[in-house]
């Protein structure tokens, strides 16, 4: 119990020297003249959360260049599998995954790019076959990630594995001619 009682004392000192430091690196960053402020004084102990902060003008706070703004893919359970791909009037390209597998995270912000690039003519879905197994064993999603490309409610192709970018892009191609050609 002390232990718990002592850590949680600590975490709270670290975050309340963390707060202090971070509102003196903004109040220097945006051009304050009283340089940097201690964590004890200039403080009024209100917490900053940066995600909260409304934008300032000239703000430095970019994106982050390693991970550029992505698609997002939207997850289906088996109602919203039936709605959005098997009664789909457009073709889709569905990425099966599971929760906790390495090599469908690595291929997450591939299928993210693929699903830009294709946006206009192929709907991109993702379905975790941990969380809906009906539907990874109907379409043979035993290893994952892997891949189908439906038309008219059927599945046209499938992939398995992990595909770069450009391979992926192909295997879309291979039934839907047209995607990502703008």
């Amino acid at each position: 119990m002390k232990e718990a009682v002592i850590a949680f004392l600590l975490a709270l000192v670290i975050g309340s020297f963390l707060n202090g430091w971070q509102a003196a690196q903004q109040s220097d960053t945006h051009g304050s003249t009283s340089g940097a402020q201690s964590s004890s004084g200039g403080n009024s102990g209100a917490v900053i959360d940066p995600d909260n902060e409304p934008p300032r003008p000239n703000s430095t706070r970019h994106p982050d260049p390693i991970q550029p703004q992505s698609m997002s893919i939207p997850k289906l359970d088996e109602p919203g599998f039936d709605r959005d791909v098997i009664k789909s009037a457009s073709p889709v390209l569905v990425f099966f995954s599971a929760q906790g597998s390495t090599d469908c995270a690595k291929m997450l912000p591939i299928v993210q790019q693929v699903a830009q690039l294709v946006q206009s003519d192929v709907r991109v879905v993702q379905v975790d076959v941990w969380s809906n197994p009906i539907l990874g064993e109907e379409y043979g999603a035993s290893k994952v990630p892997m891949f189908a490309v439906f038309k008219d409610g059927k599945e046209i192709d499938s992939a398995q594995g992990e595909l770069d970018t450009t391979g992926l892009l192909s295997f879309v191609k291979k039934t839907v001619p047209n995607a990502g050609n703008g």
